[in-house]
């Protein structure tokens, strides 16, 4: 998996301190079967002028994390907690997004912070033309119609399409070009901040390299900072600066995403790693995870990977690991002894390193978990023949 290379940002204030800060966050729901916790204190930072990807397998509350940060899940029975602290100004103190009333919050939307949704293709309204939908999200935020139509054609150009574009209406665009129109909308505003879910769900691989293209130009030119969410993980690697893996409604690893992929922490990222199929080399089984997801009515206790790890001691079946800044260096981890180098900036959840376990449960007894059952890891059996 190849990585893209990245030319550092031209038009935004790269001042330090991060753009985005998730603290804790909960979005919990109450169902007819229970208490559905979705996201259970996550945490994550995003930087300025960053890529940063946020992977897990389906049902890890990837989407819903991110709807969160938008404030666009406002059901009645929907519970939120923790903060979400937003610094368009480097100068000024941070938002925290969570707080702010209804109608301030639409501000801030498209503004500073804008949406690429999953499945976007299906966002436009197959009876406007492409130019009026743009223009009528530029106009509901106070700029004057006839600015907002000399705009689009830059727009267009910005996202690889022609002018001519902007006259026809959806069902005459590919869904490479739906996608464009999308994010051409998306910077219509001039955010500090691009939200992309799945933008690369159901484009063919060339469709889907122009799509990725675009992103690092957008960042490139615009220094605009983008938070993409996906579950594939070579759409990481050829994109992202940072990534941080989420699991059961928790974000489990953060760092570079060359250091993540090649060398990942915590069993979690191992597992995932390991089924994904290598090209060329020595053919051998393809490994997996163990068991299946966890669902957010019952959360296993402690981590809850622990009844899918491998590597499980008696810790880790009660008590929570938090994301904690692991020391660099050479280690050993583990009852299996598995040797490794952690470099810097890398952030996990598991008990396997001493810093991510809290300091009341440091005594607790790290043996191997004794199973009750033996749950077989999936694999994928390459054919022995020969002559393909």
């Amino acid at each position: 998996m190849k990585t893209m290379p990245h030319r550092a940002p031209t038009s935004r204030n790269t001042a330090n301190g991060p753009l985005l800060q998730i603290e804790d966050l909960q979005i919990h729901y109450q169902t007819a079967r229970g208490l559905a916790r979705v996201v259970d204190g996550a945490n994550l930072t995003v930087g300025r002028n960053e890529i940063f990807g946020l992977a897990g397998e389906s049902g890890c509350g990837k989407t819903t994390l991110v709807e969160a940060i938008l404030q666009i899940i406002r059901f009645p029975n929907r519970i939120a907690h923790g903060r979400v602290l937003f610094s368009p100004d480097a100068d000024d103190e941070p938002v925290d997004l969570m707080a702010l009333s209804p109608t301030r919050m639409r501000r801030f939307r498209w503004e500073h912070i804008s949406y690429i949704p999953q499945g976007s293709m299906n966002s436009l309204n197959p009876v406007m033309r492409i130019g009026d939908q743009i223009v009528d999200g530029m106009t509901a935020h106070g700029v004057p119609e006839a600015t907002a139509r000399e705009k689009i054609p830059d727009l267009l150009e910005r996202v690889g399409l022609e002018g001519r574009v902007t006259r026809l209406y959806p069902h005459e665009l590919s869904g490479g070009m739906k996608q464009r129109v999308i994010i051409a909308a998306a910077i219509s505003m001039d955010p500090e901040l691009i939200i992309a879910d799945e933008p690369t769900t159901a484009l063919d691989v060339n469709v889907q390299r122009v799509i990725l293209e675009t992103l690092v130009t957008l960042r490139r030119d615009l220094g605009v900072a983008i938070l993409i969410v996906s579950h594939d993980l070579p759409v990481h690697a050829q994109l992202v600066d940072r990534i941080g893996i989420m699991y059961a409604g928790q974000v489990f690893e953060v760092g570079g995403v060359r250091p993540v992929l090649k060398n990942p922490l915590q069993p979690y990222t191992q597992g995932l790693m390991r089924s994904i199929p290598a090209i060329g080399g020595v053919r051998k089984r393809l490994g997996g995870i163990a068991g299946v997801a966890p669902s957010p009515l019952d959360w296993p206790s402690g981590c809850r990977f622990h009844p899918r790890c491998p590597q499980a001691m008696e810790l880790c079946a009660s008590v929570v690991p938090t994301l904690a800044a692991i020391r660099p260096g050479p280690r050993v981890v583990g009852a299996q002894e598995q040797a490794l180098t952690v470099e810097p900036q890398r952030f996990v959840a598991c008990h396997l390193y001493p810093e991510s376990t809290p300091l009341e449960a440091r005594d607790t007894s790290r043996q191997p978990l004794r199973r009750t059952d033996d749950i077989p890891i999936p694999a994928i059996v390459p054919s022995d023949r020969s002559d393909r």
